[in-house]
């Protein structure tokens, strides 16, 4: 089984729902060997770049509210994708 290490926690790549809230997470470079994940939150972070969710195929579902985001147009190129939430 293959995993990663991210915020502190231990996760197989093979993970389709994460939700790591209020992690006081900043670097994604982890989540790009989560290729299955459909549904990710990651609210009340401290999150800048989301350029590497572009690797996320089969991402449907995220949550990026409350952090300080500025260009979202990684999440452009994913085919699967059905629903965001990005406020603040």
């Amino acid at each position: 089984m293959k995993t990663i290490v991210f915020a502190g926690q231990i996760y197989d790549v093979n993970v389709a729902r994460l939700e790591m809230n209020g992690k006081n997470i900043r670097d994604l470079t982890p989540l790009r060997e989560l290729t299955k994940i459909e549904y990710l939150a990651l609210e009340e972070n401290q999150i800048t770049d989301i350029t590497l969710l572009n690797l996320l195929t089969h991402l449907k579902t995220l949550f990026l509210c409350h952090n300080q985001i500025k260009d979202i147009t990684a999440v452009h190129t994913l085919t699967r994708f059905e629903y965001a939430f990005c406020l603040g």
